[in-house]
């Protein structure tokens, strides 16, 4: 995922973060701490702000990056996640989707 202005700057607008996440964003000194940055606030968004995020990713030329996450929640799609106490994700209760699509412990539906 490449983290520059075009995408960043459509991020606020399409309200999947607060312009004081985007600073933080963009404070990062290289791409990787930024790409960090950003999947680490991602775990926070609703449904809503995670399509508007792909939107957005869409928007500046970067598809791939959607496919690739598509892939993966297809992917994803025939577990069900964790709910083990064992597992710190799952023990969060977290009601968040993408969360839950990290958790490393998936039982087969």
């Amino acid at each position: 995922m490449d983290p520059h202005s075009e995408l960043l700057d459509k991020l606020v607008p399409l309200r999947v973060f607060a312009e004081e996440v985007i600073e933080e964003i963009r404070a990062e000194q290289t791409r990787r701490r930024r790409n960090e940055k950003i999947l680490d606030h991602l775990r926070y968004v609703d449904k809503d702000g995670y399509s508007n995020f792909l939107r957005a990713l869409n928007d500046s030329c970067q598809t791939h990056v959607v496919n690739f996450i598509n892939g993966i929640l297809n992917a994803a799609s025939s577990f069900q996640a964790c709910t083990s106490k064992a597992c710190v994700r799952c023990a969060t209760k977290s009601t968040n989707f993408v969360a839950q699509l990290y958790c490393s412990t998936k039982l087969p539906v």
